[in-house]
């Protein structure tokens, strides 16, 4: 089950997004600050993350560049600042799509499969046209490229 988390001060918007969600078989973490929203992050195998914009302590823009630093999970801002300016400034951040409140819970819900969709690695198999394609070191069960920094194991590319 793949965990998707939701970071929104408003708790009746983060309920929400839970019921979508969890129905189509997702595992659902909440929190209502970026701050608590960054710990669950270390605490679990988040594979993507919705982050409301306007937050208190920190911001939903400053969490997406901390997450940034240390991890390549998709984040939808979910966040009711519509001007095409706040849309630039989150996806330049690092956002992988930006929705506008009020939002559709069918679009949301087709959002999120489809970045994730986009962010799954289909498993890899070493073949001797990919190490051709540069330098590599090859243990058992672990292939590294060391021309363009890329991590094999098991078949599966790791991030």
């Amino acid at each position: 089950m793949r965990r998707i988390l939701v970071v929104d001060d408003d708790k009746e918007i983060a309920n929400l997004v839970e019921i979508y969600l969890s129905s189509t078989g997702y595992k659902i973490h909440k929190a209502y600050n970026a701050v608590d929203g960054l710990a669950l992050l270390q605490k679990y195998d988040i594979k993507l993350a919705i982050i409301d914009v306007m937050m208190p302590q920190i911001d939903g823009i400053e969490m997406c560049r901390r997450i940034r630093t240390c991890r390549n999970i998709p984040i939808i801002i979910l966040s009711a600042k519509s001007a095409d300016v706040d849309k630039i400034l989150g996806l330049s951040v690092g956002a992988d799509d930006y929705m506008i409140k009020p939002f559709d819970s069918k679009e949301l819900v087709a959002r999120v499969k489809a970045v994730l969709r986009r962010y799954q690695a289909a498993p890899v198999s070493m073949s001797a046209a990919t190490k051709q394609q540069g330098e590599y070191v090859e243990y058992p069960n672990l292939i590294v490229n060391l021309t363009n920094y890329s991590v094999l194991y098991k078949g599966h590319s790791v991030d």
